[in-house]
C-alpha cells in the first residue's frame, strides 16, 4: 500500500514536467478500483463523460494494430515528435494527418467545452481520478486539439479562435477536478490556449467583419478572466488533493494508529497554514511565498529528524510524524502558480487586442 502511495505522490511532484514534456503512448487503463461521487449524481448533463467518449474516439482514430504488436507499451500511433514536427506549423502534414483522423473526437471535446459542469469520478483506492488516471490519454487529445486550432489560424482565425476559448473552457473543467494534477493540466491547455489566441487575434485582424467577431470572442474572454483561478483557489485544490492522497493513502493504518490519525489531523493543519499567505488580500508576491515555503519545509526537515517513513508510520508520532507527512504527501506550488501567472499576462494581452479590434483601432 505504501509502495502505491509513494510512486503517486512522486508522480505528483513531477507534474509540470510531465505537461511540458512528450506524451508518450500508454495502455488503456484497466477499469479497476471503485468510481466514487461527490455527492447524488445530477440531472444536468456532465461534459467529463463527454470527454471520455472524445478518448474513446480518439484512441480508435489513432490506434495502429501492427505498432500495438511490436509495442505492447502503447496501442496510439504515435504522434510526431514536436522538435521535429511543431504544432504550431499549420502546414505541417503530419499534424494535418492526425487532425484529420481525430475529427469525431474533437467535435466531442468542443460539445464538452459546452457543458458547464463537469464531474469526474473518483478513485479512491488508486489515488485518482476519472482526469487523472488517464493523463496521458488527455494530454494526447490536448495536442490534437491544439493542432487543429493551429491549422485554423491563418485560414479561418474565427474559428481557432473559437477552438482557443474551448481550450479555456477545458482547463475549467480541469481545474474542477480539484487535484493538483488536473489543475497542471489545466494550465497547461491554458498556455497552450493563450499562444493560439494571440496568433489568432493578430490574424483575425486582417480578415473583414473583424469588428463582429472580435466583440463577441472578447465578451467569452472577458467573462474567463473574471472567473479564472485566483491564488486562494489554487490553494484550496492543493489542500483538497493533500487530504485526498493523505487519507486514502494511509487507509486502514491511519484508523487503526491513533497517532497516525492524529498526525493526519495536524499534518491538515500545517497544510492550511503553508498556504495562508494566499489567501491573504492581495495575496503575496509569488518570490516571497516561495521563500517562505521553502523555510518552513526546512524546518519540518529539522522536526522530523530525516527520519524513514516507514519507521516513522510503525513507532512515530506527534509533531516529527506530522512533519514528515506533509513532506512526503505535499506538492510545492510555486511552479503551478508561475505558470497561472504567466498565462494570465498573455491572455490579457489578448483581451486587449481583441478589445482594440472591436473598437475599430
Amino acid at each position: 500500500m505504501m509502495n502505491q502511495f509513494t510512486i503517486t505522490l512522486s508522480f505528483l511532484l513531477v507534474c509540470s514536467a510531465h505537461a511540458n514534456a512528450q506524451v508518450k503512448p500508454q495502455p488503456k487503463p484497466v477499469n479497476s478500483g471503485v468510481a466514487v461521487r461527490a455527492g447524488v449524481k445530477a440531472k444536468s448533463p456532465n461534459a467529463a463523460d463527454v470527454y471520455l467518449l472524445a478518448i474513446e474516439e480518439l484512441r480508435k482514430a489513432l490506434h495502429d494494430p501492427a505498432k500495438a504488436l511490436s509495442d505492447p507499451s502503447g496501442d496510439f500511433l504515435g504522434l510526431p515528435v514536436e522538435a521535429k514536427a511543431p504544432i504550431e506549423d499549420p502546414s505541417n502534414q503530419l499534424w494535418r494527418d492526425a487532425v484529420t483522423k481525430s475529427a469525431v473526437a474533437i467535435t466531442l471535446f468542443a460539445q464538452a467545452a459546452q457543458i458547464s459542469r463537469c464531474e469526474f469520478d473518483r478513485y479512491p483506492k488508486e489515488l485518482a481520478t476519472g482526469l487523472t488516471r488517464q493523463l496521458t490519454d488527455f494530454g494526447i487529445m490536448l495536442k490534437v486539439v491544439t493542432a487543429h486550432g493551429w491549422q485554423q489560424s491563418k485560414r479561418v482565425p474565427a474559428s481557432a479562435v473559437m477552438t482557443g476559448l474551448q481550450m479555456l473552457r477545458y482547463a475549467d473543467h480541469c481545474a474542477q477536478d480539484r487535484s493538483l494534477l488536473g489543475l497542471a493540466l489545466g494550465l497547461h491547455a491554458e498556455k497552450r490556449a493563450a499562444g493560439l489566441l494571440e496568433a489568432a487575434a493578430s490574424e483575425l485582424a486582417k480578415q473583414e467583419q473583424a469588428r463582429v467577431s472580435a466583440d463577441r470572442f472578447l465578451k467569452q474572454l472577458d467573462a474567463y478572466l473574471s472567473r479564472r483561478l485566483s491564488h486562494a483557489v489554487i490553494a484550496d485544490i492543493a489542500e483538497h488533493d493533500f487530504a485526498f492522497h493523505l487519507e486514502n493513502g494511509l487507509g486502514e493504518e491511519a484508523r487503526k494508529n491513533p497517532a497516525l490519525s492524529r498526525a493526519v489531523k495536524r499534518a491538515k493543519v500545517i497544510m492550511r497554514e503553508l498556504f495562508e499567505p494566499l489567501r491573504q488580500s492581495p495575496a503575496m508576491p509569488l518570490a516571497a511565498f516561495r521563500v517562505r515555503w521553502s523555510k518552513r519545509v526546512d524546518s519540518l526537515r529539522q522536526i522530523s529528524k530525516g527520519g524513514k517513513m516507514d519507521d516513522l508510520l510503525a513507532t512515530g508520532s506527534g509533531e516529527p510524524l506530522a512533519a514528515a507527512l506533509v513532506l512526503v504527501a505535499s506538492v510545492p506550488p510555486s511552479e503551478l502558480l508561475e505558470m497561472c501567472h504567466a498565462n494570465k499576462v498573455v491572455l490579457e494581452v489578448c483581451a486587449r487586442d481583441l478589445r482594440k479590434l472591436a473598437r475599430g483601432k
